[in-house]
């Protein structure tokens, strides 16, 4: 693919080009640069990688670690994690990941800024300030985006050893949205980058079928309904009574199904 200097510049460095010291760095023609903060890992250094977002500099250090194991409290703890749209996800423990309300008032204003690059004359001054601008917005929902999920995240995999999903694809989830705003809701969402972040810090990850009824199974007595609507979010059975809120009902199923990938007796995923 073609890379347009200005998007995201970036360039790489091998590792007896330049060198740590401390809060600073030597890079090869250009000398010593003050860093935010010094290396937070000890290892054999790979390489550097240099990059400039948003007005800002960033460097990547690749470093080569020993094999971490990761700290978990309780190695045998099952949990059973539902992601979705209404809560970015919901633990059978009762965790809950909650969109943050200021991803929405930046995301309106990534969207006001989109239209201002779009009235600029190509190529302009103006044009590129506007472009800064929607940059640094764009940045701050990353960065938000990256917190949430790793708080919840690293709460999940210390307190529980073996965590379960289901095995969802989420860009054809998205591609078949019948709406727009619910195409645009999946790419504000943190699903994918939930499930990602599960997967390496586990101790034991699985995944069940994505057509398992998680959704429409009633977590205390096994029923199952025909149908549920994504308006409905509190989960009422009419066979043994259980009122429970939709994900968390969803999440205990994950969990009781556990490791043994049940095959789908139904033809349609839900969207949590």
């Amino acid at each position: 693919s073609i890379h347009k200097k200005g998007r995201k510049d970036s360039f790489s460095i091998d590792s007896d080009k330049a060198r740590l010291y401390g809060k600073s760095i030597r890079l090869p023609n250009i000398g010593r640069v003050k860093l935010a903060e010094s290396l937070r890992f000890e290892g054999k250094i790979i390489s550097y990688t240099v990059s400039h977002y948003a007005g800002q500099w960033h460097v990547s250090v690749n470093v080569e670690l020993p094999d971490v194991v990761p700290t978990c409290t309780n190695s045998t703890s099952v949990v059973g994690i539902d992601v979705g749209l209404s809560h970015a996800a919901v633990a059978s423990d009762g965790t809950v990941c909650d969109v943050p309300k200021r991803l929405k008032e930046l995301d309106a204003k990534l969207k006001k800024a989109q239209k201002t690059i779009d009235r600029k004359q190509t190529d302009s001054k103006n044009r590129a300030k506007a472009i800064l601008k929607k940059q640094r917005i764009q940045n701050k929902i990353n960065n938000i985006r990256k917190d949430v999920t790793h708080k919840f995240t690293t709460a999940i995999t210390k307190s529980h050893g073996i965590v379960v999903t289901e095995d969802l694809h989420i860009q054809e989830m998205k591609d078949k949205a019948q709406f727009k705003s619910l195409r645009r809701s999946f790419n504000a969402s943190m699903m994918g980058m939930i499930l990602q972040q599960l997967k390496y810090k586990a101790l034991e990850y699985h995944t069940v079928n994505r057509f398992f009824p998680s959704t429409k199974k009633c977590s205390s007595c096994g029923a199952v309904k025909p149908h549920i609507d994504l308006s409905e979010r509190v989960y009422r059975c009419e066979h043994c009574g259980a009122v429970i809120d939709r994900d968390l009902n969803a999440a205990i199923n994950l969990k009781n199904a556990g490791p043994v990938r049940p095959e789908a007796p139904v033809d349609s995923a839900d969207i949590g």
